[in-house]
């Protein structure tokens, strides 16, 4: 298969925080040389309603373009369970993900054990440290020191 994007976008867009979250990704992966899938964008979203077709169309668009990324970029900074599944799709077909985690916390660290370790304990923590790695390519050091939900 043929890989056509370089990261797929997973994470929630429902709050207005989510939305502006979601918005300062998009726009990075823009200015980058990176091709990003958007979900919201590229499969659109559901209208009030929706039929099966509606639902099975954008479910089937978001599959497809997971298949066809390189890597999984997942925003987990709120808790989101269709997230939770396009990462583990991901990883069921060997595509490796990438967390962006800016609620994260020292002090309340608590995260699902299949979430933390999907990564493998690299999570991009704060806006400075997702700018350098979508400039750079570079990961943050193994630094994610977590307590298991």
């Amino acid at each position: 298969l043929v890989k056509i994007y370089d990261f797929y976008l997973a994470g929630p867009f429902f709050t207005e925080d989510q939305i502006m979250q979601q918005d300062f990704i998009e726009m990075l992966f823009q200015l980058s040389e990176y091709k990003c899938f958007s979900p919201r964008k590229d499969a659109g979203t559901l209208p009030d309603n929706p039929s099966k077709k509606d639902m099975l169309d954008i479910f089937n668009k978001d599959l497809e373009a997971i298949k066809s990324c390189k890597t999984l970029f997942a925003n987990v900074s709120y808790k989101d369970t269709g997230t939770s599944v396009e990462i583990g799709y991901a990883l069921s077909r060997d595509i490796p993900v990438v967390l962006f985690w800016d609620k994260f916390n020292n002090d309340t660290n608590h995260v699902n054990l299949m979430i933390a370790l999907a990564c493998g304990g690299k999570v991009i923590q704060d806006k400075a440290q997702l700018a350098h790695y979508i400039h750079t390519g570079e990961l943050p050091d193994d630094n994610f020191e977590f307590k298991v939900d």
